[in-house]
């Protein structure tokens, strides 16, 4: 039972040490480069944290642009390591581009879904108003005299189209 516990710790213990040696020096400020054999884990971590563990989209954007910066630093990592070339320039590229493309996107769908949201609650406001006014045209039109009744009865036609609308605005929004 001991020696299987010492040897589950050697393993433990050779693992990070491993991973320590991978990863490479400290003085890399973007973190794992792409001229590391770890950078493929270093971005699946990253697409984890950003599409499974983060919900929120306004902390995607802001994972995102942090991501963003990662990138830039391993930019700079390479150049000042003299490590740059071709190959490790287009994975970066690739990754800054997919991250710009991606919170431009969801800043495009923030900004459509408020607007979205804002129109459907003008849309009920109208319904609700539209509502009041046809019940008072009702009340009105049970008092009023027979010559006066035909033009109410136009008005109320109106608002029952302007009400109609509104329900329709409201229900092809949902």
């Amino acid at each position: 039972m001991i020696k299987q516990l010492l040897l589950g710790i050697a393993i433990f213990a050779a693992f990070f040490i491993g991973t320590a040696y991978i990863v490479g020096d400290n003085t890399a400020t973007g973190g794992v480069g792409p001229d590391s054999i770890a950078y493929f884990l270093d971005t699946t971590a990253e697409w984890i944290d950003l599409n499974i563990l983060t919900r929120d989209e306004s902390k995607k954007i802001e994972l995102k642009l942090t991501l963003m910066q990662e990138r830039l630093d391993e930019l700079s990592d390479l150049e000042r390591l003299q490590k740059m070339s071709q190959k490790n320039v287009e994975k970066v590229k690739a990754g800054y581009t997919k991250l710009a493309d991606d919170v431009i996107a969801s800043l495009k769908q923030k900004a459509a879904d408020a607007a979205d949201a804002q129109a459907k609650a003008l849309a009920q406001k109208a319904s609700d108003v539209v509502a009041k006014q046809q019940e008072s045209l009702l009340q009105i039109l049970e008092k009023a005299p027979t010559p006066v009744k035909e033009p109410l009865q136009g008005v109320l036609r109106i608002t029952q189209d302007a009400y109609q609308r509104a329900l329709d605005i409201i229900k092809n929004q949902k």
